[in-house]
């Protein structure tokens, strides 16, 4: 099983003064490691500056996940609108 982070902001403007990327990735990394998984900073997506409203296998980064992600595997969101 591997494991996959994945943090997003709307906005670019959010990316540097709102809702922190750093921050969801930490959350991400977080959780990761008080659950016992493994997650390689690599494995972590980030979108900065991509509405929710965009389909997420139609996202840069949500489309490069969606390649990756096998049966079995985990995507570990800060928040589940970060998906949505």
């Amino acid at each position: 099983m591997a494991v996959y982070g994945y943090a997003r902001v709307s906005t670019l403007i959010q990316a540097r003064e709102g809702e922190s990327l750093e921050s969801q990735c930490r959350q991400v990394q977080s959780y990761a490691i008080a659950n016992g998984f493994e997650l390689p900073r690599d494995n972590i997506f980030i979108e900065a500056g991509v509405s929710g409203g965009i389909e997420f296998e139609k996202r840069p980064e949500g489309s490069r996940l969606s390649q990756v992600v096998q049966q079995g595997d985990l995507i570990i969101f800060p928040k589940l609108d970060r998906a949505f």
